[in-house]
């Protein structure tokens, strides 16, 4: 860990594993933004094999994560994706607002955003559960990650 005063800049590096409102990050550098005072974060930057958890078991990876603590937003940057049970989304930068229960997904110059959507299983006149799922883009559907416990 390293302190840097005048900056207000707190980083830590090698396996970092944080937490704030809800969320968990992992990466191999985190790079903390405090107040004048030094006592509150403002926002937070990961870089490096960088994953992360919400309150609501999104999960996620990117090349970098910035968190942004007053607006409760998560920046995924870079090859960002995120899922939740098996829906999936991709892009080029994925925006989550925490508190809102929103997202915004973002193309790349040279990509789409890619996305698939299983709509909850609904049980047939024989009693089987049937489901499939809504594709946008190209993406054929997979199973992206397990639900967080």
């Amino acid at each position: 860990m390293e302190r840097y005063g005048k900056e207000s800049l707190v980083i830590f590096t090698g396996n970092v594993v944080a937490r704030q409102s809800g969320a968990v990050q992992y990466a191999d550098r985190l790079e903390i933004y405090l107040d004048e005072k030094g006592d509150k974060v403002l926002r937070s930057v990961s870089t490096g094999a960088v994953r992360i958890t919400t309150k609501d078991c999104k999960m996620g990876t990117a090349r970098r994560v910035e968190y942004f603590e007053l607006e409760q937003r998560m920046v995924l940057i870079g090859n960002a994706r995120v899922w939740q049970e098996d829906n999936v989304v991709t892009g080029e930068t994925i925006t989550i607002f925490l508190s809102q229960d929103r997202s915004v997904v973002q193309a790349g110059k040279q990509e789409r955003v890619k996305a698939v959507f299983y709509q909850k299983p609904e049980t047939s006149s024989s009693g089987a559960a049937t489901s499939s799922p809504t594709t946008a883009s190209s993406m054929a559907p997979t199973k992206a990650g397990t639900p967080c416990s």
